[in-house]
């Protein structure tokens, strides 16, 4: 993704079976870092960090709690003492992250962690200062990551480019997404940079104006 003049360093890197975006995000004054997604290949993980300028992983962010975006939390939380948040209105999800796998032919053999703190709509992120948005549709507790100083937002499965998540899945609903997409995400500013959980990038402008399903 393209860099920009704020005091954060950005990387974002396919992971997992599903190939989730998992997104590293530094602090380039403290040398620490923020996960979000870790959904698999949790040493390249760290060394994205590292290449990147942290000194430390100290908190790891789950959009949302589907089996993808969430694998390698157990691993990385061991390999770092990360702290693991999420938002509560998918534990169920997250419980029942085994039954997800096996339903879309997925190893269960990772290792799972419960998660240590909640978060909701208005919270911020230890580093960045990034805004929780609760964005609910694609899952009942999805949650976007606003980086307004760096024009940024994570949005997880919620929104893609020219396309739109998933809502026949546990807990979606479609009615519920577009809602969600229309008051949190559009409303931001029209460059703001949209990071996917899957695939390219994208900005509110542009889905503002070209996606189909909007």
């Amino acid at each position: 993704m393209s860099q920009n003049e704020s005091n954060l360093n950005f990387v974002v890197m396919p992971v997992g079976f599903l190939q989730c975006n998992c997104t590293v995000v530094v602090d380039k004054a403290s040398k620490k870092a923020l996960v979000f997604d870790p959904g698999g290949h949790v040493d390249q993980i760290i060394k994205a960090a590292k290449d990147a300028g942290a000194d430390e992983i100290v908190s790891i962010y789950c959009t949302h709690a589907h089996s993808d975006h969430i694998m390698g939390v157990g691993e990385l939380k061991d390999k770092t003492g990360a702290t693991v948040y999420m938002c509560e209105r998918d534990l169920d999800l997250w419980k029942k992250v085994d039954e997800q796998c096996r339903k879309f032919g997925l190893p269960t053999d990772f290792k799972k962690v419960d998660p240590d703190e909640f978060i909701a709509e208005g919270d911020k992120t230890s580093i960045g200062n990034a805004k929780v948005l609760h964005t609910p549709g694609h899952s009942p507790g999805s949650v976007s990551f606003y980086f307004e100083e760096a024009g940024v937002v994570i949005v997880g499965d919620v929104l893609f480019r020219h396309s739109i998540g998933r809502t026949d899945l546990w807990g979606g609903n479609q009615s519920t997404l577009f809602k969600s997409i229309r008051e949190k995400i559009f409303t931001l500013p029209a460059n703001t940079e949209v990071v996917t959980g899957h695939g390219p990038f994208t900005t509110v402008g542009d889905e503002i104006n070209g996606n189909p399903f909007l």
